[in-house]
């Protein structure tokens, strides 16, 4: 199960949120298990039924306002209980003051309690968006990642087929490079798989028979880019190896899985003299159609449908 810290969500943020650390210091090195942030509302009511304590739990102007309207004993009271809960930390908002009673009774229970000077529900939004993006399924693929005229696409293939050196063909033609041989991907919600550089970087690329080169310090820093989402899948294969497998119309894509989402795949078969480099082109420039509904396969399945029938009646 993937978790961080109380620490590390404070010193990645430190800068962005302009975060404070008040109180609870001993308590920097609590677990963070979800991605989900809350406000703590009914806890600091008193009510816990079903309350989410994995959470980082924020408290806004509301929360701070009730607070100040309780009785002091009650307010000690319900804070105790919520600090009880086993929450990682706590997090005030929009630079407010917190209840005297609470940075002390944090200390004790070593619980942290940060400030920050956002706003509660831009706080919430953003830090939700850093643990949805720290929390996130990845996994790391042989291969390589390139944007061809704005369109993601992951090269594949068997060791040495020649994915790099298409990848390469691609940059000097002025296309950019996010990955090459080890390429980092992670699902975000709802479904969109994002492509990023294994850590080496997205720059250096291996040449058989050269060595590793820098795209950077080669083509320029516009060569290379740090993450694209992945919209196609071309899998680099030998002739031979396709058989009845090749697709000769291209009416419909077929699909192949990335952490569970269904990605356009297309097989591409090499033999001497094929320009992958060019193909790879041709495939994103008529992706782009088919995303804007232009299909050139339907429309000659449909011309030639019209042909026969036209055919068929004259006879």
């Amino acid at each position: 199960m993937q978790t961080t810290t109380v620490r590390n969500f404070f010193e990645d943020n430190k800068e962005i949120f302009n975060l404070r650390l008040l109180a609870g210091e001993q308590g920097l090195d609590n677990p963070i298990t979800v991605p989900e942030v809350q406000r703590a509302s009914l806890a600091l009511a008193g009510f816990f039924k079903d309350f989410a304590y994995k959470r980082i739990q924020v408290l806004g102007y509301c929360e701070i306002e009730y607070a100040k309207s309780i009785q002091p004993d009650t307010l000690q009271k319900n804070i105790t209980a919520l600090l009880k809960t086993g929450i990682p930390c706590l997090v005030i908002t929009k630079n407010l003051s917190p209840p005297e009673v609470l940075p002390p009774l944090c200390d004790s229970s070593s619980v942290p309690l940060l400030v920050t000077n956002f706003p509660t529900v831009e706080f919430i939004s953003c830090a939700t968006d850093y643990l949805a993006s720290l929390f996130a399924p990845t996994i790391e693929l042989h291969g390589s990642m390139v944007d061809v005229y704005g369109v993601g696409i992951l090269l594949r293939g068997k060791a040495g087929i020649g994915k790099s050196e298409c990848a390469l063909a691609l940059v000097k033609k002025g296309h950019r490079l996010i990955a090459d041989d080890t390429v980092r991907i992670t699902r975000h919600k709802p479904n969109t798989l994002i492509a990023t550089p294994g850590k080496l970087g997205g720059n250096f690329m291996e040449i058989r028979g050269v060595g590793i080169i820098d795209i950077e310090k080669l083509f320029g820093i516009r060569a290379i880019i740090p993450q694209k989402e992945i919209e196609l899948v071309v899998t680099l294969t030998p002739w031979k190896e396709i058989g009845e497998k090749l697709e000769r119309i291209g009416e419909k894509y077929q699909y192949t899985e990335l952490l569970g989402v269904p990605v356009p795949e297309i097989i591409l078969p090499l033999s001497p003299g094929k320009s992958i480099s060019t193909l790879t082109e041709v495939i994103a420039m008529n992706h782009m159609l088919k995303t804007h509904g232009e299909n050139s396969a339907k429309e000659f399945v449909k011309r030639v449908r019209q042909s026969l029938k036209t055919e068929s009646e004259q006879e």
